[in-house]
């Protein structure tokens, strides 16, 4: 592949990435709740009834639909655990070089700062996730154009699912919950910005004149935000929108889920530069407890695509699946994606995540699958249809090796239009583009860093694209029995 192909790939993968997705999604938003945090002792050793689990981050960006992971800062993920008393804490200054380069001068991040703490505090079992960030600025100067510019200052983002056995009279229940906030937000425009609806709904609320808003600090109150976008984005000519995010929860006779996601801003996009609309996602907070975990928790994940260009920018997320830390109760869980792409690199179409999880007693045994229908290497005529990555799982008991057997099924294998022999397990395939640059396939990769006592991760297919230091994974199953 010439070099200046390679380079177009690259942008491609990391601007241009696009998703045409059927996910299920929860869209209902709630006003906050209060929440009190109170920080309750623990013994780190003791393994309770319950699953814990938390995922916590400051900005979440997505370039088009396709989530830049190396943009989600301040990330904590607490995968499924029996053990109260851990903690974690993670902060970052998240540098906003990787953003696509005519972005870079209107995003500003602060320190963003992310807590997760599993409990337990007389009757009460839980697990708290916070995120904190300090500042985000957005705005100012785009392309030597003035924009209207957005500060938001002290966002907070909190979560509570906890399983209380004073309640019910004794018999105990479960619950959750939530809130955000922030210090403060200011709008700034500029002389040439027209006033949206949205806008003008706005400053009726605070009873500012849009004359005298031009050039001057309009400062925002909590209150009259959420008003203004309880079911519509706030819509900022010349820079983008501001949604809200939601407080929410649900509860269930063995599980409680919380969760807090603040705000939605998406910057437009700059069809002259190939940049799409550009989404941060602010303050998230996830927390999950659930029972029964009698024979340990599921750890897992299921992904159509993971890619990582240079070790610098890796892309992913489209639909991911897990299944709960403690199964599915014996029930098929299959839920599909329609279609996904990365333009001018690959096609996915008929993604499929299927698993189960069942504990009796002691033992626990269940599956992760991922399946695609179809994938299109667009620069070399590479065509593989019927892919299947599997991680079958059985734990007779807790603290002894769980039986994990990963399985790989690719239906057909076309390169140059020929259909080739589908390469073994663990087997590689070279093939070619039309200007001679080679690439790899290779069938069946296993994460060698995880260890095999516990489960297996598998990527069905690795591939390496001609003439880069690219690489993308696809049809990612993830499957472990975690004892604690």
């Amino acid at each position: 592949m010439p070099k200046a192909m390679t380079k177009a790939a690259i942008v491609g993968l990391a601007c241009l990435a696009t998703v045409t997705a059927g996910t299920i999604a929860p869209t209902a938003t709630a006003a906050p709740a209060t929440v009190t945090t109170k920080v309750a002792p623990a013994n780190k050793n003791a393994v309770t009834d319950f699953g814990y689990n938390a995922t916590v981050f400051g900005t979440k960006v997505l370039l088009g639909g396709i989530e830049v992971r190396t943009l989600k800062d301040a990330l904590v993920n607490r995968p499924c655990t029996r053990r109260v008393g851990l903690a974690k804490t993670e902060k970052s200054l998240l540098s906003t070089q990787i953003l696509p380069e005519a972005l870079r001068d209107i995003v500003d991040f602060s320190l963003s700062t992310s807590t997760t703490e599993t409990y337990k505090d007389g009757l009460v079992n839980g697990i708290r996730a916070v995120n904190t960030l300090a500042d985000l600025s957005l705005g100012g100067e785009l392309l030597g154009v003035p924009t209207p510019r957005v500060v938001l200052k002290g966002l907070v983002s909190k979560s509570d699912a906890f399983y209380n056995g004073k309640a019910n009279r004794g018999k105990g229940a479960f619950g959750f919950r939530n809130s955000f906030g922030y210090e403060g937000l200011e709008l700034q425009l500029t002389e040439d910005d027209p006033i949206s609806d949205t806008l003008q709904t706005l400053f009726d609320i605070l009873g500012v004149d849009p004359v005298d808003a031009v050039n001057e600090v309009v400062k925002v109150p909590l209150n009259a935000l959420l008003q203004v976008i309880g079911s519509i984005p706030l819509d900022i000519p010349g820079l983008g929108e501001i949604a809200l995010g939601h407080a929410a929860g649900k509860k269930t006779a063995n599980s409680a889920q919380s969760e807090a996601y603040a705000l939605k801003v998406t910057l437009d996009g700059i069809p002259s530069l190939g940049i799409p609309p550009t989404t941060l996602q602010l303050g998230r907070a996830i927390a999950n407890i659930s029972r029964p975990v009698t024979a340990g928790v599921f750890r897992s994940k299921m992904s159509a695509l993971e890619a990582n260009i240079g070790g610098l920018l890796k892309l992913g997320g489209i639909g991911q699946r897990a299944l709960p830390c403690e199964g599915t109760g014996n029930k098929v869980v299959t839920q599909k994606v329609l279609a996904a792409g990365i333009p001018e690199i690959l096609s996915l179409a008929g993604i499929e995540y299927k698993y189960k999880g069942v504990q009796k007693g002691k033992a626990a045994n269940g599956f992760v699958q991922t399946t695609i229908g179809k994938v299109k290497l667009l620069q070399a005529n590479v065509v593989l249809e019927g892919i299947v990555s599997r991680v079958d799982l059985k734990s007779a008991k807790p603290n002894s090796r769980v039986i994990s057997t990963p399985s790989v099924k690719i239906g057909r294998l076309l390169i140059g239009g020929k259909e080739v022999q589908v390469p073994g397990f663990g087997q590689n395939v070279k093939f070619t583009d039309a200007t001679g640059g080679q690439g790899i396939l290779t069938l069946g990769v296993l994460d060698k860093l995880v260890d095999p006592f516990f489960g297996k991760h598998l990527s069905a297919l690795r591939i390496q694209l001609p003439g880069t230091n690219t690489g993308i994974d696809l049809g990612i199953a993830n499957g472990e029995v975690f004892f604690r």
